[in-house]
C-alpha cells in the first residue's frame, strides 16, 4: 500500500492506495521523495482509520474523507503523498489570474466552472475569495518580475519617468536593448524629486545586471535628484537627454493662455531644428522674447537647456532622434 489517491469514475474523490507490491520499486525499506513528502513502502506501514480533510479540485475546495497511515509498530503517522499535494491552490491561484487577466471579471468566475459544479457537489469560490486570489497571484508574479535578471541583453539606452497608477506614483525604468527592443526593467513606488527612491531603484538595476560601460544614453523627465542619482551609480560617463516634452510643458506653465500656441510652435521648430547650433540659438532667441512679458518662463527654458540637446549632439535625426528626445513610450 503506497500513499495515492484520485477520482472515481461519479466524480467523488477517494483517497486510497494499492496492495503491496512485492515485486516494484518501494520494496522494503525504500523511501521516494514526492513533492517534499516521504513515501513509504507497504512493508513500513499499514491503514488506519479514516478522518475528514479537503481537496483542491479546479477552484473548488471539496471536503472529503481520507484514509490515516501509520508505521508498523504504531509510534509515527505517515503523511500522504497525493493528499498533499492537492492541498494546495497553487493553480487555482494561477487559473484565477488568467482569467481575470482575460477580462473574465470575479463576478463571472462561478458560472465559467459550471461543468464541474455539476460533476462537483460544492459550491464554488466567492467573489472575495476570487479577488483574494488574483492579488495573492498579481503580487507573485510582479515579485518575481522585478527579481529577475537583466544582464542577459546589452542595453544602450535608459528611460525613467514618473507615472501614476491609481493613485499610486511609480517610477519606471524601461531599457532598450541593442536591436531596438523594449523592456520594463524595474519600477519602484515614489517620484522622481525623491533622491531616496531614486538611488534604490537604479542600485536594484545594478544588482540584477545592468550596466553601461561604454557611456550610454539616459533619457529622463529632467528632475535633479534623478540626475544625479544616475550619475552617482554610473559615473559622468552617461549621457543624459532631459525630455524635452517635460521641458516645453514646464516653460507653458509660465506664460498666458493667449501666448501658448506661438511659444509651443516655436519650441517645436526649434527642437525640430537639424543642426545643434541653430536649435541653442532659436531657444537663445525665444528665451529672449519671453524675458520681457513672462520672466519665469525664461528662466525656466534657459534652465537645464543644454540637457534638452543630447540627441543632438550625439547626432541623431529623424525618427530616432525625436523618439531618444522624450520620456514617451
Amino acid at each position: 500500500m503506497h500513499c495515492t489517491g484520485g477520482v472515481n469514475g461519479s466524480g467523488a474523490v477517494r483517497m486510497g492506495g494499492s496492495q503491496p507490491d512485492r515485486d516494484g520499486p518501494h520494496r522494503r525499506g525504500v523511501d521516494t521523495p514526492i513533492r517534499g513528502v516521504r513515501v513509504f513502502s507497504a512493508w513500513k506501514c499499514h491503514r488506519g482509520s479514516t478522518e475528514q480533510g479537503f481537496v483542491y479540485l479546479g477552484d473548488h475546495k471539496i471536503p472529503i474523507t481520507h484514509p490515516r497511515v501509520r508505521t508498523r509498530n504504531g509510534a509515527e503517522e505517515l503523511p500522504l503523498a497525493t493528499y498533499h499535494a492537492f492541498q494546495y491552490a497553487t493553480q487555482t491561484t494561477q487559473t484565477v489570474r488568467e482569467r481575470m487577466l482575460f477580462e473574465l471579471v470575479s463576478q463571472q468566475q462561478i458560472p465559467a466552472d459550471a461543468a464541474l459544479e455539476s460533476a462537483v457537489e460544492t459550491a464554488g469560490p466567492s467573489k472575495s475569495t476570487v479577488s483574494r486570489r488574483f492579488i495573492q497571484a498579481m503580487q507573485q508574479a510582479l515579485d518575481q518580475f522585478l527579481r529577475r535578471r537583466i544582464d542577459d541583453q546589452t542595453w544602450v539606452v535608459l528611460m525613467i519617468d514618473g507615472i501614476r497608477v491609481g493613485g499610486h506614483l511609480v517610477v519606471v525604468a524601461l531599457g532598450i536593448d541593442a536591436t531596438g527592443h523594449k523592456r520594463i526593467l524595474g519600477m519602484s513606488e515614489g517620484t522622481t524629486e525623491n533622491s531616496t527612491v531614486v538611488k534604490h531603484l537604479l542600485t536594484d538595476l545594478v544588482d540584477r545586471g545592468l550596466a553601461f560601460p561604454g557611456g550610454e544614453l539616459a533619457v529622463i523627465d529632467g528632475t535633479k535628484a534623478l540626475a544625479k542619482g544616475l550619475h552617482e551609480v554610473f559615473g559622468p560617463v552617461l549621457r543624459i537627454q532631459r525630455c524635452q516634452i517635460h521641458k516645453q510643458r514646464n516653460v507653458l506653465d509660465e506664460v498666458a493662455e493667449s501666448a501658448k500656441h506661438s511659444v509651443q510652435l516655436k519650441l517645436r521648430r526649434a527642437y525640430q531644428e537639424p543642426e545643434t547650433p541653430k536649435t541653442l540659438a532659436s531657444l537663445e532667441k525665444l528665451a529672449q522674447e519671453l524675458a520681457h512679458d513672462y520672466p519665469p518662463a525664461a528662466a525656466s527654458l534657459r534652465e537645464g537647456l543644454a540637457k534638452t540637446l543630447a540627441v543632438h549632439q550625439l547626432g541623431l535625426s529623424g525618427t530616432l532622434r525625436q523618439s531618444l528626445a522624450n520620456t514617451n513610450v
